[in-house]
């Protein structure tokens, strides 16, 4: 038997599952290896500290045969058998104490009385998701084959927006609604600025589009975009989805001109920088507060 052999037995070795002349073989090469020897009482140092904490994690009032059952079925499931390989079974003695604790916070609480007061039942009602179809079935009515379609679908985003803006909501609300991020806010003034350069002149020549597209993928606005949409109270993401169809656009559809001008109208007719550098604008207000 050899140093690599001894490493292989180290965890039957530390918790004596392994057959007594393997045992025997190995006690005569750890005799004559200072290593060997060093790693297994490393080894049954660990186990036992191991050990003791998990002993101390479990509650008082427990019996021995549930205990006993426990430990079966996570510490000493593979009792009897030859161990070949492997680390010493810390993992099972932290499955175990786990395992306990749950099962005596459980039955604790059971046993507990009621707590007495004026009668009233508190019911902790889960807070519903917001619906983010609206947003999905607006991209998809924006992205058509990898044109925009303008018309009554980008006046809703600004009506929409209108909407938003004219509800009475406190800084409180609104950071609760929104996880809205720093980042977030100088993505939308990225993104409005591009939008302005796609609306901007009478006409939007092949270089100006080139540059238009150069700096949407350096910046990597499409990714970022998407991102921060996600943390968007539910009504401002139609904004940000429609931003998001529009730079697909530029960085992937087709340059002919009919195409280019259906989105140059329906970028200008839902005023989509104005609302992508209002959002930005919102979330600095709301800091300064």
């Amino acid at each position: 038997m050899d140093c690599t052999d001894i490493k292989a037995l180290l965890s039957g070795l530390v918790d004596d599952e392994v057959p007594v002349e393997t045992r025997h073989d190995a006690e005569r090469h750890l005799a004559g290896c200072d290593a060997c020897r060093g790693i297994l009482d490393e080894a049954e140092t660990l186990n036992h500290l191991v050990a003791r904490d998990a002993e101390a994690m479990m509650p008082d009032g427990l019996s021995p045969e549930f205990i006993g059952a426990v430990m079966g079925r996570t510490v000493f499931a593979n009792r009897g058998r030859t161990t070949a390989g492997g680390w010493v079974n810390w993992l099972g003695w932290l499955a175990a104490a786990a395992a306990l604790g749950l099962a005596a916070s459980l039955w604790f609480s059971d046993r507990a009385p009621a707590p007495r007061g004026n009668g009233d039942v508190v019911i902790n009602t889960p807070v519903p998701v917001p619906n983010q179809v609206q947003t999905a079935t607006y991209l998809k009515s924006t992205v058509d084959e990898g044109a925009i379609v303008g018309g009554d679908e980008a006046t809703a985003v600004a009506d929409a927006s209108n909407a938003n803006e004219s509800d009475d909501i406190t800084a409180a609300a609104l950071r609760s609604a929104s996880s809205v991020t720093r980042g977030d806010a100088e993505t939308f003034d990225a993104v409005a600025l591009v939008l302005e350069m796609l609306d901007g002149g009478e006409q939007l020549s092949e270089s100006r589009l080139a540059e238009i597209r150069q700096i949407a993928s350096y910046d990597e606005l499409l990714p970022r975009l998407a991102a921060a949409r996600q943390r968007l109270a539910p009504l401002d993401r139609v904004s940000a989805g429609a931003a998001e169809a529009v730079l697909v656009q530029i960085l992937y559809g087709p340059a002919e001109a009919p195409e280019l001008q259906e989105l140059r109208d329906a970028v200008r007719e839902s005023d989509m920088a104005d609302l992508l550098r209002g959002l930005s604008d919102r979330w600095y207000s709301i800091q300064a507060m």
